[in-house]
């Protein structure tokens, strides 16, 4: 493994060039949405992935998972301030399925995923299912099993909005309103969630902003 890495870094080529778990999906709930609402995230190695050696250690048994993802849940968290004192860390709160639409959605990401899962193109790499289990077949078993197991995706966004409205945190030119000279060019600034993860997005935000400032100063 430590020969592959170093393979990757100076030549860029190699098994140690390839991210397990970099397949993914995006599936419309129903065919007339305009934009998925659901991303499948496949994870093509088990959560006790390690290394190993023949002989001296075992392999670890082979698996995968399909990650339902909501998209555009209609939840929205809070972060806000713990005291006055800059360097206490912030209160977040994530408020996972506030909105009565989530979880459902989720529940047939769910159903959907596993459908996935059980076609015969899938036979060769698959045994039984470990979670949440064939027995989860109802819709009560199914929710319990998501509100026990559900996290972030890890792409925050929309915390201090932009915008045209006076209660956006930032003016359409990505300026803290109120205060003179700041600005705020991250994930944080979209006024709403994209339909994918946020990385490129926030690359084309920074290179705008960069022609802003530029035009500005």
């Amino acid at each position: 493994m430590m020969l592959n890495m170093i393979r990757a870094y100076l030549f860029a080529t190699g098994p140690g060039t390839v991210v397990p778990g970099g397949l993914h999906a995006f599936v419309k709930t129903q065919s007339g949405l305009d934009v998925p609402n659901i991303e499948f995230m496949f994870h093509t190695v088990p959560p006790q992935t390690r290394l190993w050696l023949p002989i001296v250690r075992p392999a670890y048994q082979d698996a995968y998972a399909i990650r339902p993802t909501l998209l555009h849940p209609v939840s929205r968290g809070r972060v806000r301030l713990r005291s006055a004192d800059p360097r206490d860390p912030v209160s977040i709160m994530y408020n996972f399925f506030s909105a009565p639409e989530d979880l459902p959605l989720l529940r047939e990401g769910f159903r959907k995923a596993r459908e996935v899962g059980e076609q015969p193109a899938m036979e060769p790499y698959r045994d039984a299912e470990v979670s949440p289990g064939p027995k989860v077949k109802k819709d009560a078993e199914i929710d319990a099993f998501i509100r026990r197991t559900a996290l972030t995706a890890h792409h925050p966004a929309g915390t201090c909005r932009m915008g045209s409205d006076f209660d956006a945190a930032l003016d359409p030119r990505l300026r803290v309103r109120g205060v003179e000279g700041l600005r705020v060019v991250d994930a944080s600034a979209m006024p709403d969630l994209v339909s994918a993860h946020i990385n490129a997005c926030v690359l084309m935000m920074a290179e705008k902003a960069s022609d802003i400032i530029r035009l500005d100063t």
